[in-house]
């Protein structure tokens, strides 16, 4: 058996369950019965993987319970497999997966675990402190601008997500220590702001002249097209008490003239 035939079918052994092949187990020594020996890894590869998505995912877990938040996990591990070799990094498919096993009885599911998502990574970002309103004003005089002809970059951890659901309410309920929803959650869809970082993180529902500023920067650092879309939705004077309001909050992690290339996020 080549090397590379071996390393295969030990990983088929250990991420896929299966048996375990007459050539490798007669291969096999230490102990009375190596071949269970093999066997371990395995339970030790679900255990983790198992541990590793039910952690990251408390709220969904106070939702569905002990027994089926066990069971959905196993049944992750199994379909959806580490694809990076960071076990802090897995589970970024599991909001879909207990979102679609469960979407009869708990339709909004799949966006709590969204949220879960988002929110414990952006609890965990580092990003560089966040610029006050005034260096917007410093930034246009430095260069003899407008400040509508600057770029504005949102901060790395920042991301909108869309729900059909409210369900930063019930994330809420969770971490107050409520009992879990027992009726029906109210459909409402919308965009869910979450930021965060160094173990804190906020989650604000965005409407209006906020929701129309924010996702264009998301989209581009242009200031005067994020302006013009903001104010599209509401007019000037509530366009500009958005921009306010993102400086404000934290948001803002880079002003620069348009002429100057934005900084790579890669380190």
């Amino acid at each position: 058996m080549q090397l590379t035939e071996l390393q295969q079918r030990v990983r088929d052994l250990v991420v896929r369950g299966d048996p375990l092949p007459a050539a490798l187990a007669n291969g096999l020594c230490g102990g009375a019965t190596p071949a269970k020996r093999v066997l371990l890894h395995r339970r030790n590869y679900v255990t983790s993987l198992v541990g590793a998505a039910r952690g990251r995912f408390p709220a969904t877990a106070w939702v569905l319970g002990d027994e089926r938040i066990i069971a959905a996990a196993v049944a992750f591990v199994q379909d959806c497999p580490p694809s990076r070799p960071c076990i802090a990094e897995y589970g970024d498919r599991f909001a879909d997966h207990v979102g679609g096993e469960h979407a009869r009885h708990w339709p909004w599911l799949g966006d709590l675990a969204r949220l879960e998502w988002q929110v414990g990574r952006a609890a965990v970002a580092a990003d560089p402190p966040a610029l006050p309103l005034v260096a917007l004003r410093h930034v246009a005089a430095e260069h003899a601008l407008p400040p509508e002809e600057l770029r504005v970059t949102l901060t790395p951890s920042l991301v909108v997500l869309p729900v059909a659901w409210p369900v930063e309410d019930v994330l809420g309920a969770f971490l107050r220590g409520d009992a879990a929803p027992a009726d029906a959650v109210p459909h409402a869809p919308g965009q869910l702001l979450i930021a965060g970082g160094r173990g804190k993180f906020t989650i604000e529902r965005l409407t209006g002249p906020l929701a129309a500023l924010i996702v264009s920067l998301l989209h581009s650092d242009d200031l005067r097209a994020a302006l013009s879309a903001a104010t599209a939705n509401a007019g000037p004077d509530a366009a500009a008490d958005a921009l306010v309001h993102t400086f404000q909050r934290g948001w803002v992690g880079a002003v620069r003239p348009p002429h100057v290339a934005q900084r790579s996020r890669i380190t």
